[in-house]
């Protein structure tokens, strides 16, 4: 149920920064098809890394960079 919620609450707050954009910073969208029967989940990452929040450590770099959101 945690991180359903998470998902609900990053496609939001990815509209938000989306809306509003980030001041010296550089934050990565990241996608994981796997997530929730293979429907996906998005989650925000500081680092290009993949640490996927979905699966812990299971399925720990599944997953891509679909946005690069910030500073160039």
């Amino acid at each position: 149920m945690q991180r359903e919620a998470f998902s609900n609450f990053i496609q939001t707050f990815y509209k938000s920064i989306k809306m509003f954009g980030l001041k010296d910073t550089t934050t990565y969208y990241q996608y994981c098809p796997m997530a929730f029967g293979k429907e996906w989940a998005f989650w925000l990452s500081e680092t290009e890394e993949i640490r996927n929040p979905y699966f812990g450590d299971m399925m720990l770099k599944c997953g891509e960079t679909k946005e690069i959101i910030g500073v160039d």
